[in-house]
């Protein structure tokens, strides 16, 4: 159980970070009008 965790985590640590960034493109293009 030890590989396998590691990669669920890397993998949503990759989702996240997609997330994130769409989000803040859409803050960005929301603020400037």
């Amino acid at each position: 159980s030890g590989p396998e965790v590691v990669n669920f985590v890397a993998l949503n640590e990759d989702l996240l970070k997609g997330l994130l960034e769409g989000v803040e493109q859409e803050w960005r293009s929301r603020s400037t009008g």
